[in-house]
């Protein structure tokens, strides 16, 4: 399936930047005394012991591994560095230590119970995004709910692209939802009659749905009859009261924004 672009290229960055402010590198990266003697108990050298709490920050936040070519961010490995009381040289002799960086991203995992993104924790998540999805379509606020959710569970986060399209999937599966539930609580007899609103009226060129939207046009008595027969036809197709219901009122008020500036030739290709 072709990757459906719902998120610019400044979103996605924003949504997996690292933190840039003096407050939330500290709300992120301070090391717990607990964590401190874990790395003292695992780590030999200056070098390992900087590495291993590198990998340990990022796996917390954003919620990805340090790739062997990647340099951490400068206030992060300064803000760990005083906590270790490490000089940030250090670090150039971690970087080319590949074997030992893949040791400690596995040793992480097991101590800290980080867990790579499978297909277990695919439906879970999926799950709760779906949620998430039946109340809006915005696609940077599903997708921020989704990461949120895998920091939360601390699941390593997949690729940009991979949170952009199972994003797009949940989106276009809870639209559908939606529908069918709107549609679900309407007799057949009931979705014959919207369906003849997109015809033209008898001897006109106006469909019956743009001739029900149109407003009285003057205050005589050829103008309260037409209006009168308007509110006949909307009473004979007896809508549901409570057809949305169970529809988030913020989809509903999308629906209805959109349906006010489609035509009918629209509708009749939906």
């Amino acid at each position: 399936m072709a990757l459906r672009k719902i998120l610019s290229e400044k979103e996605k960055e924003n949504l997996i930047e690292s933190p840039s402010l003096k407050e939330d590198i500290i709300r992120w990266y301070t090391l717990a005394e607990s964590d401190i003697i874990i790395i003292e108990q695992n780590c030999r050298g200056t070098a390992n012991k900087l590495g291993f709490a590198i990998q340990l920050c990022y796996l917390r936040f954003p919620g990805k591994v340090l790739k062997s070519n990647e340099t951490p961010e400068f206030l992060l490995l300064q803000y760990v560095c005083e906590q270790l009381n490490i000089n940030q040289s250090v670090w150039e002799k971690y970087a080319v230590r590949d074997v030992t960086r893949r040791e400690h991203i596995t040793l992480i995992r097991k101590i800290f119970g980080f867990k790579t993104y499978s297909e277990f924790e695919q439906e879970a998540s999926l799950k709760y995004i779906h949620d998430k999805a039946l109340q809006t379509d915005r696609a940077v606020i599903i997708a921020e709910e989704f990461i949120t959710y895998l920091r939360t569970n601390k699941i390593q986060l997949p690729s940009i692209n991979t949170i952009e399209r199972l994003c797009s999937e949940v989106l276009i599966n809870a639209e559908k939802q939606i529908y069918d539930t709107l549609s679900s609580s309407l007799s057949n007899h009931q979705k014959q009659l919207l369906d003849a609103l997109l015809n033209l009226q008898e001897k006109g060129s106006v469909s019956q749905l743009n001739w029900l939207k149109q407003s009285p046009q003057a205050v005589n008595s050829k103008f309260l009859l037409m209006h009168i027969k308007r509110l006949r036809t909307i009473k004979e197709i007896d809508l549901p009261k409570d057809i949305g219901k169970d529809i988030h009122q913020t989809r509903l008020l999308k629906i209805a924004r959109e349906g006010r500036q489609m035509t009918p030739q629209h509708l009749q290709e939906e």
